[in-house]
């Protein structure tokens, strides 16, 4: 693994080409220390602009920071993790990263006896990124109206596609299907986005009448 300022050393050598565009070698070790740096898996995208954008987030964080982040998770030497079953991929103590291991410990928590090192409240980890993953997050979570106002709710959660929006308590607040609620009488309810995947959002919406402070 690369020192803290030889990873410095190989970036600031790498942002001459930042404007011009990186090379497959350039690609392959901004993939690498995103990984190795933020404990992060590096997912490719369309964007011409992912690597980037990972430069940019790998590079302030080695500035800020002044040193190399320390993986949380540690296998035991020799032990090679599949990430599930028939997949010809592999993890080993040199590749695996903090987030795949967490996913993988989510899928099979015995799994926990290949590593040498962990965090001492791994459960608690894992348990609140299942719980994190069942939620999506909206433009909105909570909002007081008036009688007769509206308001337009979308999920900014990346790739997350609503599939049906509803009200848990239509004479106070309904909701169409583009998730426009509008306020018709004095009271509470609350607003429930979910998506294809099961997934739920929700906004807190109080409506009051005009003449009230």
């Amino acid at each position: 693994m690369m020192s803290y300022e030889e990873a410095v050393q190989v970036l600031e050598e790498m942002g001459s080409r930042y404007h011009t565009g990186f090379s497959s070698r350039d690609k392959a070790v901004i993939e690498r220390l995103y990984e190795t740096v933020l404990s992060m898996k590096f997912r490719k995208t369309s964007c011409a602009d992912c690597y980037r954008d990972a430069y940019i987030e790998v590079y302030n964080y080695l500035k800020k920071t002044g040193k190399m982040e320390e993986r949380k998770y540690k296998l035991r030497r020799g032990v090679l993790l599949r990430p599930e079953f028939g997949s010809s991929e592999f993890y080993s103590a040199k590749s695996i990263t903090d987030e795949k291991a967490e996913e993988l410990l989510r899928k099979n928590p015995t799994l926990i006896e290949s590593f040498e090192s962990y965090p001492s409240d791994w459960k608690e980890r894992i348990d609140k990124k299942v719980r994190d993953d069942d939620r999506i997050e909206l433009n909105e979570t909570g909002k007081r109206l008036y009688i007769g106002d509206t308001l337009p709710l979308s999920t900014t959660s990346y790739h997350a596609v609503v599939e049906q929006w509803t009200s848990s308590n239509a004479k106070v607040a309904t909701v169409d299907d583009k998730g426009v609620v509008t306020a018709l009488s004095e009271g509470r309810s609350t607003i429930t986005a979910t998506t294809t995947e099961g997934k739920t959002g929700q906004c807190a919406v109080t409506v009051v009448s005009r003449n009230k402070k």
